[in-house]
């Protein structure tokens, strides 16, 4: 079997996009592995797709352009109409603009300006739910339930970890491994951890389970010890 070509599917996907929606096809991007330079045999295929107008019929379009360019089965990407684009919640929108690689069009066009303090609500709310979801798998999941929600947990902690450095830094490091050098302490220890769960590595469950707890306390205390940014 070929190795899969981005670009390739890149090109094939728009060219259906256009074929099919004309001009209310507004923006085509990439988000996810494939966009970090951080993709497997595994990874998903994250491809972002705003249109003029989204209803249901589109969708369903969109569904069968899907499996017809092919690998229908790793597709997990993002449409949206303009108008809930522009509408979108401000907290997620730093995110969005520095995760996603623009293909047709540029997101910027769409999507409300964030500030500094859109960013950091983000993180407090990304935080509260990720030591929630600890505290109640903790309590009332088995430690072999515990044990497979940990990656995708740690998964979790690598988003807030990008913002949480852009606030210190004003970078906004895309590769986990480019990352994982600007880090110190608990940050680093995470960020590392979960690198070696998404490899496939077997870890101690209650050892890395007190990596990310503790981690989340200590965000919960640093939101005003944040270095002072312009914002946009």
């Amino acid at each position: 079997m070929a190795p899969f070509d981005i670009e390739t599917y890149l090109q094939k996907i728009s060219e259906e996009l256009r074929r099919t929606f004309g001009q209310k096809l507004l923006y085509i991007g990439l988000q996810g592995s494939f966009g970090r330079g951080e993709a497997t045999d595994q990874s998903d295929i994250d491809i972002v797709v705003i249109l003029e107008e989204l209803t249901l019929d589109a969708m369903e379009q969109y569904r069968q352009i899907l499996h017809r360019v092919g690998n229908w089965e790793r597709s997990c990407g993002f449409i949206c109409g303009r108008r809930e684009m522009q509408h979108w919640n401000r907290f997620e929108i730093c995110q969005l603009v520095q995760e996603t690689t623009d293909y047709v069009g540029r997101l910027t066009d769409f999507v409300p300006d964030y500030t500094k303090q859109d960013v950091q609500d983000y993180i407090r709310m990304g935080v509260g739910n990720l030591y929630h979801e600890l505290c109640h798998r903790y309590l009332h999941g088995s430690r072999e339930e515990l044990e497979q929600a940990l990656p995708f947990l740690y998964k979790a902690s690598f988003y807030l970890l990008q913002n949480h450095c852009w606030l210190r830094t004003g970078a906004y490091i895309l590769n986990r491994q480019e990352l994982l050098d600007q880090l110190t302490g608990l940050d680093r220890e995470v960020l590392w951890t979960g690198m070696q769960l998404r490899q496939g590595k077997k870890l101690d469950t209650e050892k890395i389970y007190q990596t990310l707890f503790d981690w989340c306390q200590q965000l919960f205390g640093e939101e005003d010890s944040y270095s002072m940014i312009e914002d946009k």
